[in-house]
């Protein structure tokens, strides 16, 4: 599905914590300066460690706050590492590029940003197996399970020598499956310095919103069960009547509840012609069943176009933990006291009988259907 935007969850104002870690003198603190002020120009004044540092608020969605967290490789505040990596929603982890200068940055649910240097130098390739070799085998001991971004930071040199950062990505991205996003900023003028550091950090705050662990299994390549059951939800909700298929009638109505848009027709049998060639049987009548909607989902996480499935889910009243908020619940919502009763609004009984209309004369099975619309 095209044309999908982000909305932001339910709920009060939350705090997400961007951890910054890496080799030593790989410019970590300059980058969260250069995201936070005006400041293009390295400013040989910084502190080698910073104080937390709130991300400036127009980089910020309305219910959410950024603060970044520089750190130290030093022995001694290996300590302090891991207990800020084990509290961070999102950590940075980088490494020093030379010639090239390359910074790879990845993000976490816990969000932990690693940066990497890369040139032509052996002794500089190196520094790509510490991604593996040391960050990323920490993270897993302890069990730091949240998005990963790499992103790739480059000066040019006098000699103009290029590296495709592509080259260097695409195999990591395939061996590091924690790994959600990879994004190369360039500095070929010290004016984008500050822009380009603001565009990294807007990177992980989406990766951030959109983790890939609650939703699907990467072990296993599958759906979660949570997200199944929610995907299957939705499928209930915009299906045609009794046919349970999801024709363009029902693209269009997902469509344009998330996204504000309608789907073009061209655009609907573009997705169920996709979806015919991974799952023939997941297409009915020119309209996706169930499980061919489930196929086209998990095409979507393949393609890394999660932002669009968390989008799907939150509209229709799921929250970070793929479970419906209590806004969608309403008995949840209110008390009440011993000699006051609730009765149902007329739209209520209205909703009840169309629901009545549709399943009647229905067997068993079938009238699990009317339920399974609302899974909670």
């Amino acid at each position: 599905m095209s044309g999908f935007g982000l909305r932001e969850s339910h709920g009060s104002t939350k705090l997400v914590r961007i951890v910054v870690v890496g080799e030593t003198r790989t410019r970590k603190s300059s980058l969260i300066m250069a995201a936070v002020t005006d400041h293009n120009h390295p400013d040989p004044r910084i502190p080698p460690l910073l104080p937390y540092t709130n991300l400036p608020s127009e980089y910020c969605s309305e219910d959410v706050l950024f603060t970044l967290i520089d750190t130290s490789l030093r022995p001694e505040d290996k300590g302090d590492i891991i207990r800020e990596v084990k509290e961070a929603d999102a950590t940075f982890a980088m490494d020093r590029l030379l010639d090239n200068s390359k910074l790879f940055l990845k993000l976490i649910r816990k969000v932990v940003l690693v940066t990497l240097c890369v040139s032509k130098r052996s002794d500089r390739l190196e520094t790509l197996d510490r991604l593996s070799e040391y960050w990323l085998l920490l993270f897993r001991h302890l069990k730091v399970r949240v998005p990963i971004v790499v992103a790739g930071y480059s000066v040019i040199q006098k000699e103009h020598n290029t590296i495709d950062t592509k080259e260097i990505t695409t195999p990591i991205r395939q061996q590091c499956r924690e790994i959600e996003i990879c994004i190369e900023w360039s500095a070929p003028r010290l004016s984008d310095i500050s822009w380009l550091a603001q565009a990294v950090f807007v990177q992980a705050q989406i990766a951030a919103m959109n983790h890939i662990g609650p939703v699907y299994d990467q072990v296993t390549n599958s759906l979660k069960p949570r997200c199944v059951a929610a995907l299957e939800h939705i499928f209930e909700l915009n299906a045609c009547d009794n046919d349970y298929i999801l024709s363009d009638d029902g693209f269009n109505h997902i469509n344009a509840r998330c996204f504000s848009i309608p789907l073009m027709p061209s655009r609907c049998r573009a997705l169920i012609k996709s979806v015919q060639e991974l799952c023939p049987e997941g297409v009915k009548e020119n309209s996706l069943t169930v499980d061919g909607f489930l196929v086209l989902i998990t095409k979507l996480i393949m393609d890394r176009k999660l932002r669009t499935l968390w989008t799907m889910l939150r509209t229709f009243g799921y929250n970070n933990d793929i479970r419906l908020v209590d806004e969608m619940i309403p008995y949840s919502s209110f008390k009440r006291i011993l000699d006051q009763s609730v009765e149902l609004t007329n739209e209520a009984i209205g909703s009840l009988r169309r629901v009545y209309h549709r399943f009647n004369n229905l067997g068993p099975q079938m009238m699990e259907s009317l339920f399974e619309t609302a899974p909670e």
